[in-house]
């Protein structure tokens, strides 16, 4: 599952966002292409991107985070019955518990889906936040209730050494508020609607430089805001049920998946949907309403890329664990600090940015090639641009997905063969401290890049609705520049730490699996 989503997730990410730079480079260049036309074929490709990229990748990515943190929490039930830490009973009891928290989410997903359809009787404006929220309220109190009638029994002092008690309805509880408090930030940091974008979006008419700088001084302040968050999950929730804890908060997070889901990947359905309208019936009451559905959407992508960013740490942390307690290991041995576990976090460091470099290399190289076939096809297929023509997408498609491709070898290369390497070669401790490094750099990389590029996405919507000269003025062309930048922030780098998170610990276990500890 974590390799396919590689393949979606950062495969689809290239392809979306190569289309997207693409278009806007040809509108920033003097060549006769016309830029958002039928008769372009990038314009063709930005709409199959988005959904590609959107809601293909973004699925991928979240329903891995979510089956990591699953199975990591029905991991520790047999490991701890293994150790006698619990006893059978109890075992059971926690192997039930985490099942019982995704069929709740199945149900609340459910009942979310009806309030909405009766919410559209009234008022569409917030919908999908107000859905996400609800889901949160339902999903957490039919949990509570749930835990209620469990008493598990668990050995705490040997198990984390605390005696603080077993509470796993705690830890669940921290993962889902902290996770709400997370999404509520990004939103709030990022969305036109409040003032952070609406100041950038007020200096957007001193050029892209400073409107990018901004950008990336409100990433670096909302990555403040997250890591304080993470800390405060991680710990409350180790205190509250030791590593368990940690993969039931992640799963808490992630406890809300399908309402989510749902809620996210209408922003690239609805975007798609205004660029269609556009092409084929513009100014008409069809185009009118996907244009208020598309502002609608945009109210929920900074908080699906929060949500993403928040549950990969926590659920790929906890499943190599658990993975790792399966094996019989002994954990103080292998985990112990010395200076192999640390060269080993500063190779996984190093692993993590040159695959993000490479990747981004390949970003540019995509953006080339897909512009060189759009100028070819102008050149070479008679009538095009007189509009008597139709444009060969299907040539442009298999030109950008196999440039795509292409890109992901060597980040695929590195990706598997240095955990290959550093575990054969130097040791568990070392790969340990490779699968540390690159959750490290996932921590520290993934909610920045989403959130600069959210700000920089909602600035140019902000412009776009009428604000600051609109959508034919100066400034929205600085803010449209600025906004294909933060493509590639958002749409590439910030998924490309979560999957590199993922595949490297899985990888790693395998090999330690194989070598034994």
């Amino acid at each position: 599952m974590v390799f396919a989503a590689f393949f979606l997730r950062i495969g689809g990410g290239l392809y979306k966002t190569t289309s997207d730079i693409a278009a806007t480079s040809l509108e920033a260049t003097s060549s006769p292409v016309p830029t958002f036309d039928r008769r372009n074929p990038v314009t063709l490709l930005e709409i199959a991107g988005d959904l590609i990229g959107g809601v293909m990748g973004f699925s991928t990515d979240i329903i891995t985070s979510f089956f990591f943190s699953l199975i990591a929490c029905v991991l520790f039930s047999s490991s701890f019955l293994a150790a006698g830490y619990v006893d059978t009973e109890n075992a059971l009891k926690l192997f039930v518990f985490p099942i019982v928290i995704a069929t709740v989410a199945l149900v609340v997903a459910l009942v979310t889906w009806a309030f909405s359809r009766i919410r559209l009787r009234f008022r569409s404006q917030n919908i999908l936040l107000e859905s996400i929220y609800l889901a949160i309220v339902l999903v957490g109190g039919s949990t509570y209730l749930f835990a209620r009638y469990l008493r598990i029994e668990l050995n705490t002092a040997a198990v984390w050494g605390s005696s603080m008690g077993f509470h796993p309805i705690l830890a669940y509880l921290t993962g889902l508020i902290g996770g709400a408090l997370i999404g509520f930030t990004a939103e709030v940091l990022t969305s036109r609607r409040y003032k952070t974008s609406q100041r950038i979006a007020a200096h957007t008419e001193f050029g892209t430089a400073v409107t990018v700088i901004n950008g990336f001084s409100s990433g670096l302040v909302s990555n403040g805001f997250y890591s304080f968050y993470m800390i405060g999950i991680a710990g409350l929730s180790f205190t509250f049920g030791g590593i368990y804890g940690i993969a039931l908060a992640a799963l808490g997070m992630l406890s809300t998946t399908p309402t989510l889901l749902a809620a996210t990947l209408f922003t690239p359905i609805a975007s798609n949907s205004l660029k269609i309208a556009t092409l084929t019936d513009p100014d008409s009451p069809l185009e009118s309403n996907a244009r208020k559905a598309d502002q609608l959407g945009q109210t929920t992508a900074p908080i699906g890329n929060g949500f993403a960013s928040g549950a990969a740490t926590l659920s790929t942390f906890a499943l190599f664990f658990s993975l790792i307690m399966s094996t019989r290991a002994d954990l103080e041995r292998l985990f112990l600090m010395d200076p192999m576990l640390l060269f080993g976090i500063l190779i996984g460091l190093a692993l993590s940015l040159v695959f993000c470099g490479l990747l981004f290399r390949g970003l540019g190289k995509t953006v080339v090639t897909l512009i060189r076939e759009t100028l070819r096809q102008f050149r070479d297929i008679p009538y095009l641009l007189e509009d008597k023509a139709r444009p060969d997408v299907i040539k442009a498609s298999t030109v950008l997905a196999a440039a795509s491709i292409a890109a992901l070898t060597w980040p695929a290369l590195i990706m598997g063969l240095i955990p290959l390497v550093v575990g054969y070669a130097l040791g568990i401790k070392w790969l340990c401290g490779v699968v540390f490094g690159t959750l490290l750099a996932g921590f520290v990389q993934s909610y920045y890049w989403s959130n600069v590029g959210d700000t920089l996405h909602n600035v140019r919507h902000h412009i776009a609705s009428g604000h600051y000269g609109g959508p034919h003025g100066a400034t929205y062309r600085n803010a449209l520049v600025a906004d294909s930048i933060g493509d590639g922030f958002k749409d590439l780098l910030s998924p490309s730490v979560n999957i590199i998170m993922k595949s490297v610990a899985m990888i790693a276990f395998l090999i330690i699996l194989l070598i034994g500890v």
